[in-house]
């Protein structure tokens, strides 16, 4: 005689093992298409970020690029240029900064960036480890850097001090300025002699300042391309991949 609770026991273990089959195979569809689709995106990021890699180790070293110095959370001074050992930077004028100013407040950074490979905002705590820059032939503390920054007479304030260091005589004061006047038209541009002086010692001392100040967002990057994201959530040693660098110098 059959055993009828014997095959009811049987059914029900068939209809569980076809149960968790079913939904086995419907766990293994949906991972199989999870893994396809996150592949399709891991790929065409990989491609995106290989062309940006590209771009940028061929455009970067010899592009005109844009340093803007923010201080007090305000547009301060800055300079322009390809940076290379053969060539001085161009200091931004008061009519451009005054531009760029308008441009920054209302968040339209691709304005400011024109006809420039890259936009670098740096704020300046990035430079608070700073004890003095070389200067021409003075070598000045980054306090007194930051009072000429803050300065409404920062040139004729450099030059005071430039004729007090010195000696020269008050009579001769007057000739001095004019002559610091025919180099920096305003103060704007000598203040961009200085965040340019002040920029270059730190890229002296560590060539990859600007990536890190960057992944400390102390530095504005614009336009922000898919390396520059990337490099936010790398280490900095595999910064080096992507960075060339020559005598101290980005670019």
């Amino acid at each position: 005689m059959v055993d009828v609770s014997s095959v009811i026991s049987i059914i029900i273990v068939l209809i569980i093992i076809i149960a968790v089959f079913k939904i086995f195979k419907s766990v293994l569809k949906t991972i199989f298409i999870i893994s396809t689709l996150f592949g399709i995106v891991v790929f065409f990021y990989l491609i995106i970020l290989y062309q940006d890699v590209a771009d940028f180790k061929t455009n970067f070293p010899t592009s005109e690029k844009l340093f803007l110095l923010e201080h007090n959370q305000e547009l301060i001074a800055g300079f322009s240029g390809v940076l290379t050992e053969q060539e001085e930077p161009n200091y931004v004028t008061s009519s451009e900064l005054n531009s760029y100013k308008l441009s920054y407040e209302a968040n339209d950074l691709d304005n400011i960036v024109n006809n420039y490979y890259k936009l670098f905002i740096v704020n300046s705590e990035s430079f608070e480890e700073v004890t003095s820059v070389e200067f021409g032939e003075d070598d000045l503390s980054r306090e007194f850097i930051f009072d000429l920054i803050d300065s409404e007479t920062a040139t004729d304030d450099f030059a005071n001090y430039y004729a007090q260091s010195r000696n020269i005589p008050f009579a001769a004061l007057g000739e001095l300025k004019k002559q610091m006047k025919e180099q920096f038209p305003s103060d704007t541009e000598f203040k961009g002699s200085l965040f340019a002086s002040l920029f270059s010692a730190k890229t002296k001392e560590d060539p990859l300042f600007v990536f890190v100040e960057y992944k400390k967002e102390n530095i504005a990057i614009h336009p922000e391309t898919m390396l520059f994201k990337t490099m936010k959530k790398i280490p900095l040693f595999l910064m080096k991949r992507f960075i060339r660098t020559e005598n101290g110098n980005i670019g």
